[in-house]
């Protein structure tokens, strides 16, 4: 039920579209840039993550609504919906969890130095909290455009111990073909520290763009490269406790 509510959504997001908005060039790296005074979008995420220890298959859908609210600053809402397979016998897991984002640019990509926002999220889940810090830089030079973040996040368990902290930088360099097309690479390094255990993969892959006047859209394909923590005392440097091998991920924006 709750998967066909999301479709039905979806489809209705698709068939109201206006003129074109904010665009995002990557998947996983985010830009300085935000919406105008008033200016609203739809952006509709998947991602798949594919393969662990074991069989292994998550995909996480949301579905975020997004407002600019002037003098930079920008909010958005979402709704998100993890789905989980795992195991031998497989076993199917769900969750649904509710997000709220604050975006401020401070500078330009384009007219400035560099490009730079600050942004803060919180989640809310059936069994946990979420808070999360981002440092958003980017920069146009020419034909390209380059990108970074670095995040920091952390879990509140709803029984009050425990938890984890999560840092996350990622890096973009895209060479913009066109103005509704663009191609390059992103590289995401994450870390999970969870008491006494800390595992740390790297993924690198291509990402692509296109845009129109009504929508954009981005697709990046990221396997695990290893370099990371790996606690399992394997000769291998891919960490496959916590992290896939690979992660795909694909988003839709439109105007409203």
């Amino acid at each position: 039920m709750i998967r066909k509510n999301i479709i039905i959504v979806c489809i209705l997001v698709i068939t109201a579209t206006g003129a074109f908005a904010n665009r995002r060039h990557f998947s996983y790296v985010y830009e300085s840039p935000v919406l105008p005074r008033g200016g609203r979008e739809i952006e509709i995420w998947n991602t798949l993550r594919t393969d662990k220890n074991k069989f292994y298959r998550g995909i996480d859908h949301r579905v975020e609504y997004e407002m600019g609210l002037g003098s930079g600053f920008q909010t958005s809402l979402y709704l998100n919906l993890s789905t989980e397979a795992t195991g031998d016998p497989i076993t199917w897991g769900n969750e649904l969890s509710i997000s709220n984002e604050w975006k401020f640019s401070i500078s330009d990509p384009t007219a400035d130095v560099i490009g730079s926002a600050i942004y803060a999220e919180w989640t809310l889940k059936p069994d946990e909290t979420e808070l999360e810090a981002k440092i958003i830089l980017d920069k146009h030079f020419g034909d390209f455009l380059s990108a970074a973040n670095i995040s920091f996040e952390h879990e509140i368990p709803g029984h009050g111990s425990g938890g984890a902290n999560i840092i996350e930088t990622v890096a973009a360099l895209s060479y913009v073909i066109n103005n509704n097309c663009s191609f390059g690479f992103e590289a995401r390094h994450h870390t999970i520290s969870e008491e006494d255990v800390t595992t740390s993969a790297l993924f690198v892959g291509p990402t692509f763009s296109v845009s129109d006047k009504s929508w954009w859209a981005t697709i990046s394909i990221m396997p695990q490269i290893g370099l990371g923590n790996n606690k399992e005392n394997t000769s291998s440097n891919i960490e496959l406790s916590k992290h896939e091998k690979v992660e795909a991920r694909v988003l839709l924006s439109f105007e409203l």
